[in-house]
């Protein structure tokens, strides 16, 4: 039925090799600047889980980020364990992708921002908690009232600062860049990715929640059949 995941040719996730990763020259990258708009509140409002995927109910097609000069709105995150990209052959603990979408000349460009998490005793970022038990409460799993929300309600996820989430990928040093796929069926060949060169932290118990609530939900990775993946370091916003 979904013929692309196993004839595509740019099929994604992949095993990032870092010795063969094409160093792109910095006169030749193109400015890579993401702003996140003043308007944007803390709690933006519902989270929705839709095929696997978070979907922020009134985010969703918003402008959050301005990649090479094109606002992108935020269309969803997804959680993967452990990490569906792999550097060298080894996962990391955790993925969260951050999936952005902009529409140009009426045509849909899809970009994820992949964030590596590892429990590595690195310090945890705040909006990690937070992420966790609201993907658990998406999933309608029963857990202690979180940030004054009650649990199972459509907004169970409001006391996730989407900002400081926003702000972790805007301020990340470095990305491994390649054409891929989407990781689920239809496996549309139409997604830039930027993997995160750098991991961060993530806490015993939240890896454990994920792991409780996600199983392990990582796509094996996919031949890169002559691919090339660019090691990308964008200007960091002020």
């Amino acid at each position: 039925a979904y013929a692309m995941c196993s004839a595509g040719k740019k099929q994604s996730p992949i095993d990032v090799r870092s010795q063969s990763v094409l160093a792109v020259p910095s006169v030749s990258v193109p400015p890579l600047e993401w702003q996140l708009p003043v308007q944007l509140t803390a709690n933006p409002g519902a989270l929705l889980l839709q095929g696997g995927t978070l979907v922020m109910e009134h985010l969703s097609g918003a402008p959050i980020v301005v990649l090479l000069g094109l606002p992108y709105g935020l269309s969803g995150v997804s959680v993967h364990t452990p990490s569906e990209h792999t550097i060298d052959g080894e996962h990391a603990d955790a993925e969260v992708q951050v999936r952005l979408a902009n529409r140009v000349k009426g045509a849909t460009q899809h970009t994820v921002l992949s964030l590596l998490l590892r429990m590595d005793g690195t310090p945890e970022p705040a909006w990690v908690s937070p992420l966790a038990k609201g993907v658990a409460l998406a999933h309608g799993k029963k857990i202690v009232q979180v940030g004054g929300v009650k649990p199972n309600t459509p907004t169970a996820l409001g006391s996730v600062d989407v900002k400081e989430l926003l702000n972790e990928v805007v301020h990340m040093p470095s990305w491994f860049r390649y054409d891929g796929s989407w990781t689920t069926p239809p496996c549309e060949e139409e997604v830039t990715w930027y993997v995160s060169r750098q991991s961060r932290g993530i806490s015993a118990p939240n890896l454990d929640l994920l792991s409780a609530v996600e199983g392990r939900n990582d796509r094996p990775t996919q031949a890169t059949n002559g691919r090339t993946v660019s090691l990308v370091v964008p200007r960091v916003p002020k």
